[in-house]
């Protein structure tokens, strides 16, 4: 090898060397630096903890899956139950996200966190639609905001969508969101106001239609909170002219059987103490919700109330015209055998014992504690509760009534005789009479006197067994009804004798015609007659009036089910009422009493007059010419008088809106009768849920509590309507103190209010302060009592 050749490679060494080093240099940089042998991971922080928790919605507190946590390079997401678990650095917080809501930073002080998210405006907006379409109204208000629910409450609002709304949203589109620097609402300036635009594509009558509309949200409370306007409040006002209006039956459905099931079908229904509004709410229920019922009918104003429960907490007393028939739920017991009613079965318990309760449920009060072998019979059952099947129990002496669970029963033979101690023993169907020492009985929801009293016989009232004997206490109860068919309850059989059926309905071969002006008198099998207040055996009795009474047609006939019924009056005209006319007989002779009565000035008035008609003259007497002719029924209000000629009182009248005031003979005219209105019956006019309500100055949330401090300067009157017609006169009786006050009359104005709502702005106000003391107001429609209750302004 030469020298040359030497150099040469020398230097190829060299070269090869450094593009080694050059290569090397150049992975240091991209690639970074070459890692030593060993562990190659990368030392935690000291002070790093593990932070878990949940994310959820602030509003539904639902479970938000999919929600982004990070803190730092570190991101991890929720999972289905919202749940996540991630490394936190000292001093290093999380920040939340997740679709439709808003972000959240959050420094957590412990090693597990709740976070709560609130949505977008769009996405609230969203939320009210949803609640909508569930028909969950009370949710929706719950997202209002604070100022428009201090213009209804929750009650008023869900009645009012219930009512209104008509149609079903199937679908629906949101815009971007735009935040307002300002904007008003109901004479008030907001900021930091949300701007939602939508689409909703709803349903109504099977077709469907776009509607658009542009949403307003506003902060309050830590979320957006969404405005709508105020909801219709009718009010009711004075006005002129009383009108007759046709009978109309009550409102509700047919009443529910003890022991039936039945359906809430409203949105939210409340649980009361008792059976009224003046009892304290005990739970609300929602819509769908299955009942059974466990007592009443219970009839508070024209409504009838039930005590009903689901076999566990939800245990109340709620209005029947919320409620559905069900079809019956039949439990699956998860231990126990299952035992029908009636038998008997006796006390089989580990621990010897066994504790019975006012209800289905170990959240009901321990009533009794029985020892093992206490013969029982089933009641009612089973019901599941706690994980068990409860039967409802009462021992051999009926003095334990109450609830147990199964699995500590066992079947067993009765006893061999139940005897009742005091009483005979009626077959159901038979016939019975009150016979008490008292001189009257007590009707009963059940069978002992733990139950309510619905109703009071007295001595001689007539009653159809129809249930029983059941034994209480060596006493047997019976289930009644009276011959009216006026109620139907429990009573004990100590008390009751046998007597035969009611006499038969005597119809004449021909029943003779009665035209107004008649003198009538009272000539009925069982000596006495009813006077009702409409047409119909169904009306509300108003007294009874014995043979030999002599009364005054002053309408009919009206034909009922085949019998004549006739609208009369008695001789003084104290009292007006409708009567069967096959228990009339033709006066003899007529009154000839010289005393005519009178009639004040403002007193209504109707014609009743032999012949049909009254000519209402220009003068007081029969010289005077003839200005119209009015017929028997018409209604006139006394304008002036009596004036006397030639033995006749004659009154100055007016009669209907646009007719010309006159004189009539005073002796064709009668009291005019109350607007018939059946007690019971579906679809009559009714006043429901009358509350007073007090609004404090300045605006904010109503106290509807009815006990308020002084001063107070007005005092809304608040309650809701349901089946009204035009014409149906109302009227308000106030009481102070327990003296009466003031009556106002006024007839409905059904053009403006319509025929179901919410009365909210008829008032009482004095702008010097209403006094101290206790109020109380009672409502009528068409003269039949509908509400009664109270409020009491204390001083400070």
């Amino acid at each position: 090898m030469n020298q040359t050749t030497k150099w040469i490679l020398v230097v190829g060494a060299l070269g090869l060397t450094a593009l080694g080093l050059l290569a090397l240099i150049m992975v240091i940089l991209v690639v970074g630096p070459v890692q030593p042998f060993g562990p190659t991971d990368t030392p935690t922080p000291a002070g790093t903890r593990t932070i878990s928790g949940m994310v959820r919605d602030a509003v539904t507190l639902q479970a938000i899956p999919q929600a982004q946590v990070q803190t730092g390079s570190t991101s991890v997401s929720s999972d289905e139950s919202g749940t996540f678990a991630i490394p936190l650095p000292p001093g290093a917080a999380l920040h939340v996200s997740a679709t439709g809501y808003e972000g959240q930073d959050v420094q957590p002080t412990a090693e597990t966190v709740l976070i709560e998210l609130v949505r977008t405006p769009q996405g609230t907006y969203e939320l009210v639609h949803a609640y909508q379409i569930a028909g969950d109204y009370g949710r929706q208000y719950d997202l209002l905001h604070p100022d428009v629910q201090a213009l209804f409450s929750r009650d008023d609002y869900v009645r009012y969508m219930e009512q209104t709304v008509d149609y079903v949203i199937v679908a629906r589109s949101y815009g971007d969101t735009t935040i307002l620097p300002s904007w008003a609402f109901m004479d008030r300036t907001y900021t930091d106001v949300a701007q939602v635009p939508f689409t909703l594509t709803i349903e109504r009558g099977g077709a469907q239609q776009a509607q658009s509309d542009v949403g307003h949200l506003a902060r309050a409370n830590g979320m957006w909170r969404w405005f709508r306007g105020p909801i219709g409040q009718p009010t009711v006002t004075p006005a002129v002219w009383p009108t007759i209006t046709p009978a109309l039956p009550t409102a509700g459905p047919a009443p529910f059987p003890v022991g039936s099931w039945v359906e809430v079908n409203v949105a939210n229904l409340n649980l009361r103490a008792g059976p009224g509004t003046g009892y304290a709410v005990v739970t609300t229920v929602s819509y769908g919700t299955r009942l059974q019922v466990a007592a009443g009918p219970t009839v508070v104003g024209a409504d009838r109330w039930y005590q009903v429960t689901d076999g566990g907490a939800a245990n109340g007393w709620c209005n029947g015209r919320y409620l559905a028939a069900s079809t019956p739920v039949t439990p699956t017991p998860t231990t126990g055998p299952v035992f029908p009613v009636g038998s008997w079965v006796m006390v089989s318990s580990p621990d010897g014992r066994l504790n019975i309760r006012q209800g289905p449920g170990l959240g009901y009060a321990v009533v009794a504690v029985l020892n093992n072998g206490t013969r029982l019979r089933i009641l009612g059952g089973p019901v599941p509760a706690d994980s068990a099947s409860w039967y409802e129990v009462t021992d051999e002496a009926g003095k334990v009534r109450g609830w147990c669970e199964g699995r500590y029963l066992v079947s067993t033979t009765p006893p061999a005789t139940i005897t009742p101690t005091i009483g005979p023993v009626f077959p159901v169907g038979s016939w019975v009479q009150v016979s008490s020492p008292s001189g009257r009985l007590n009707i009963r929801q059940g069978p002992g006197t733990n139950y309510a009293v619905i109703a009071v016989a007295n001595n001689g009232t007539r009653l159809r067994i129809v249930g029983g004997p059941t034994v209480v206490g060596g006493v047997p109860w019976y289930e009644v009804v009276n011959d009216p068919q006026t109620y139907q309850g429990w009573c004990s059989g100590q008390y009751l004798t046998p007597v035969g059926p009611p006499p038969p309905t005597i119809t004449p071969t021909s029943q003779p015609d009665f035209p107004p002006g008649t003198w009538v008198l009272v000539s009925s099998p069982d000596g006495q007659l009813n006077i009702r207040s409409g047409p119909g055996s169904q009306y509300s009795i108003l007294r009874s009036v014995p043979n030999g009474t002599r009364l005054r047609v002053v309408q009919g006939p009206t034909w009922v089910e085949g019998a004549p019924w006739y609208l009369v009056t008695d001789e003084g005209q104290t009292f007006t009422g409708w009567c069967n006319g096959r228990y009339l007989v033709l006066a003899p002779v007529t009154p000839t009493s010289t005393v005519e009565p009178t009639f004040p000035v403002g007193t209504w008035v109707q014609v009743a007059s032999p012949d049909g008609q009254l000519n209402i003259r220009s003068g007081p007497g029969p010289s005077y010419p003839v200005l119209y002719t009015a017929h028997n029924g018409d209604l006139l209000v006394i304008a002036g008088g009596p004036q006397w000629v030639s033995g006749d009182p004659w009154y100055n009248v007016s009669g209907p809106p646009g007719s010309t005031p006159g004189w009539c003979n005073g002796r064709y005219l009668v009291l005019a009768a109350p607007t018939p209105v059946p007690t019971q019956g579906p679809g009559a006019g009714q006043f429901t849920e009358l509350q007073f309500c007090v609004i404090p100055p300045g605006g904010g949330e109503a106290d509807c509590s009815g006990n308020f401090a002084s001063p107070v300067y007005e005092v809304r009157i608040v309650w809701d309507y349901v089946n009204m017609q035009s014409g149906m006169t109302v009227r308000r009786e106030w009481y102070f103190n327990g003296q009466h006050l003031n009556t106002v009359d006024e007839p409905w104005d059904y053009a403006r209010y319509g025929a179901q709502g919410t009365v909210w702005d008829v008032r009482m106000w004095d702008n010097q302060g209403l006094d101290p003391g206790d109020y109380r107001l009672i409502l009528y429609l068409n003269n039949v009592k509908q509400q009664e209750r109270g409020f009491t302004i204390a001083r400070r």
